[in-house]
């Protein structure tokens, strides 16, 4: 970068170096806990400790421990190298002497497999020169190392631990960056979403932040049954030849030999036939997670919280293949996937589901059915619920595309205009053909709403469109190549 020097700050754990750019301040790999190795795998994360010596925090960390991403192929490639000491933060601050500065802090999605928040394509550098706002992203433990329960090794849901860690960690530094630690916004896209519903319904989690945002929240896939649980957890040991209860040995596994045994359960425990839960989720564990996630907003608990819900109108249409002769075979789904849904109204709920779509193609019905099924309606429920109890709520749709893409308006499709890095996704198949002008356009209305409601809870300002609050006729802000108003309440 131009013009770019390390500079040090001063956190009330120890000094930091970091890297002043353009107006930027960023520090990366700036851990919260200590590493979790050896014996520390599998288990809850230990806080850091502070230090002395000024932390090196120049480069970017370390993805935590995973395959290859399927929406590779919408989003782009982003990955960087990998390992298991991956419980840190990024940060993007003003370097101009800045105090009070509200805090955004993004947990990254990835069906709890996949991604980081070091991804380039999650950078807060042009959020941060736009708004003004402090961004902070969290890297956490994914797939069997973050969410695989072991009876007598692994304690439930330990990435959402490590998130708890972190959000508890940012509240003690990040006023030394310049933010408000009681102005804090936590937003997640698709499982980092899902992460949020659960942080608001833990009242733990809930000291550490004042707004919510769920961008594609999956509420609609069901958490699993303790008996799944114990059934994916026994395969897991048997494939890596440990013992159960034998903490010590699978603490001896090498990293090569984790991911292969998560790759073969993957694909053993694949979803499938109407199933939508992959084998790595939270799950219910009595205690950080105590239901389906989202009850707190259906139920009212959590109305102090201001919220904002949203998802992008063709979800599924980034999950499914785009080859002709597989959507072929999968559209002689279409039938026996409504009757599972809708059961002997099934032949009329898919009528009525082609007058809704163009090309009303059977492919197309299922990609409609199951984007309503695993995000929509569980986020507009949440959205109700919370309204209806008297919580602030804004609710989107994400309703642009690119002109050539073949992906549709589709899950991911809101991220670039979040973080406005838009030089970082120019080769995102999914925005493919898409015009520069106008999508610097729509990332100064989505980003400028957003930033809006960051700041004080009301995504509303000048230049930025009329954004109503869910209420009784659940108004919808639909971003689109025009913004416009709908209603979910019809």
């Amino acid at each position: 970068m131009d013009n770019q020097k390390t500079v040090e700050i001063n956190t009330p754990f120890g000094p930091v170096c970091c890297i002043e750019s353009q107006g930027v301040l960023s520090a990366h790999r700036l851990r919260y806990a200590i590493p979790p190795l050896e014996e520390h795998r599998f288990a809850l994360p230990v806080p850091i400790t502070p230090w002395t010596t000024p932390l090196d925090c120049t480069k970017k960390g370390l993805q935590p421990l995973q395959l290859p991403c399927r929406l590779d192929s919408v989003m782009g490639e982003y990955s960087i190298p990998m390992g298991e000491d991956c419980l840190h933060l990024d940060v993007w601050a003003p370097s101009s002497n800045t105090e009070n500065a509200p805090v955004l802090v993004y947990i990254h999605g990835g069906a709890f497999i996949t991604g980081s928040g070091s991804y380039s394509c999650y950078d807060g550098s042009q959020l941060v020169k736009n708004t003004g706002m402090v961004v902070v992203n969290i890297s956490y433990r994914i797939g069997a190392l973050g969410f695989l329960p072991i009876d007598d090794i692994a304690p439930a849901n330990l990435g959402l631990h490590d998130q708890l860690c972190a959000l508890d960690f940012i509240q003690k530094v990040v006023s030394s960056f310049g933010g408000d630690p009681n102005n804090v916004t936590i937003a997640g896209q698709s499982a980092g979403a899902h992460s949020v519903a659960i942080h608001l319904d833990h009242p733990a989690s809930r000291q550490y932040f004042h707004r919510a945002i769920m961008m594609s929240a999956p509420l609609g896939a069901k958490l699993h049954q303790p008996d799944k649980i114990r059934e994916i957890a026994a395969a897991y040991l048997e494939e890596l030849g440990v013992k159960p209860g034998d903490r010590e040995a699978l603490c001896r596994v090498s990293s090569e030999e984790l991911l292969r045994a998560q790759k073969l359960l993957q694909e053993k425990f694949a979803p499938s036939g109407g199933e939508i839960t992959p084998p790595f989720i939270p799950s219910v564990d009595g205690d950080f997670v105590t239901s389906q996630p989202g009850l707190a907003l259906r139920e009212g608990s959590a109305t102090d919280i201001d919220v904002m819900i949203g998802t992008t109108r063709e979800e599924m249409a980034a999950f499914l293949p785009t080859e002709p002769a597989i959507q072929a075979e999968i559209a002689k789904l279409a039938m026996p996937l409504f009757q599972r849904r809708f059961g002997e109204q099934a032949v009329a709920a898919m009528k009525k589901a082609a007058g809704y779509r163009v090309p009303s193609t059977p492919f197309n019905l299922i990609s409609d059915v199951q984007t309503q099924a695993i995000f929509t309606e569980g986020s507009l429920e949440a959205a109700a619920g919370h309204s209806d109890n008297g919580g602030t709520t804004y609710v989107y749709s994400f309703d642009w595309q690119a002109p050539s893409s073949k992906f549709a308006a589709c899950h991911c499709i809101d991220l670039p205009f979040l973080f406005g890095n838009l030089d970082v996704w120019v080769d995102a198949p999914m925005l493919d053909g898409a015009g520069k002008q106008e999508m610097e356009n729509l990332v100064d209305i989505f980003q400028g709403a957003i930033a809006a409601f960051v700041r004080s809870g009301s995504p509303n300002g000048d230049s930025l469109p009329d954004w109503h609050q869910y209420g009784k006729a659940g108004l919808e802000l639909h971003f689109d190549r025009r913004i416009t108003v709908g209603s979910t309440r019809t």
